[in-house]
């Protein structure tokens, strides 16, 4: 049967969150063809939102109780929600017959689910018996995007990647208190920290998520091992510094990789310019901002810049990468991982 006949129902856990409502948006803007026909779409959250609706197709669409929703009126379900919301009702709906796709990290460590970048991995869908599909974070999204087509052809040795992430990858949370701080000091009045280990206002704080004995910080050690599970390799040394900026949405990383033999710059950006869902700069002193890629609807998951030769490594190739951490990548390859899940299930 060809997909495009095919009339998907759909239903979003956590709808009222950011994740929710960008997917909300580019299901109503049809932001790209997805091989199948969206039906009926629920709108699914906690009974702190009963009685709230959001617009989709011009109309007020009711958000409707998670505890109540039975998945056997849909065929595909988004969990935009806490990992302890997908680790109680993914599984319940999957029972149920639904195909699950989860934002969260609850799964994406799991072997016997796969872990999913559109264009990445593809033939991880390929088996057309994936039930359940765990999405990477975005900083994983936007780095498999890069590193994973050089390794094929370039065989990497070493990654590195630091990361400056806005606070929008903590939720609407993280946005409300950027603002409220940002507000209460421009007043001259004092600030607490509420959701971040420290003031982000007017600040930047070198850690992203809790911190492990040793040092390293959960976000950093959950991009390593997201990474290692998409390249199916152990043996490439990765290391991470996860940074958290003052800024609203957009996120940024600059990436350091070495390569196992000498590389012509020239072949390296060929590589990339082939790559679906990646913007080049024009040269390699040009490049994107966080700012210029919210502003933009270009249809790019991720903008590339800054391409030079390492100062410090032999076969070394240094580069700068910006996202809309929710809207370019984690929407742009949820939908792409949508319409191949359903290409190889029906």
């Amino acid at each position: 049967m060809n997909t495009i006949d095919v009339e998907i129902d759909i239903a979003i856990v956590g709808a009222t969150g950011v994740v929710g409502e960008a997917l909300i948006e580019a299901l109503d803007n049809s932001l790209m063809d997805l091989g199948f026909e969206v039906g009926e779409l629920h709108l699914l959250a906690s009974a702190r939102s009963d009685g709230e609706t959001r617009m989709y197709r011009q109309r007020p669409l009711l958000v409707e109780s998670l505890d109540d929703f039975d998945f056997a009126r849909v065929q595909l379900a988004f969990f935009a929600a806490p990992a302890a919301v997908a680790a109680e009702y993914a599984p319940l709906a999957v029972e149920q017959g639904c195909r699950v796709i989860d934002f969260s990290a609850r799964f994406r460590a799991d072997p016997q689910v796969p872990l999913v970048v559109a264009g990445v991995n593809d033939e991880a869908l390929a088996s057309g018996d994936c039930p359940l599909v765990a999405l990477p974070g975005a900083l994983t999204t936007d780095l498999s995007l890069i590193v994973r087509p050089i390794h094929q052809v370039m065989e990497i040795c070493r990654i590195h990647v630091a990361s400056y992430q806005s606070v929008s990858t903590a939720g609407q949370a993280g946005a409300k208190e950027l603002a409220r701080q940002t507000s209460c000091l421009l007043n001259g009045l004092p600030v607490e920290p509420a959701l971040f280990p420290e003031q982000i206002a007017f600040n930047i704080v070198p850690q992203v998520g809790g911190i492990d004995r040793e040092g390293h910080s959960e976000t950093e050690l959950d991009l390593v091992a997201e990474l290692r599970k998409l390249m199916e390799s152990e043996e490439i040394p990765l290391s991470a510094t996860c940074v958290q900026v003052p800024t609203f949405y957009g996120s940024c990383q600059a990436i350091s990789l070495e390569m196992r033999y000498p590389t012509e710059l020239e072949e390296f950006v060929g590589i990339l310019k082939g790559v679906d869902g990646l913007e080049l700069a024009e040269s390699s002193g040009d490049y994107a901002t966080s700012l210029a890629m919210i502003e933009k609807d270009s249809g790019f998951r991720c903008s590339v810049g800054r391409i030079r030769p390492s100062l410090s490594i032999e076969n070394g190739i240094d580069l700068w990468a910006v996202s809309d951490a929710v809207k370019n990548s984690t929407i742009f390859n949820a939908l792409k991982v949508a319409s191949g899940l359903i290409k190889y299930s029906y």
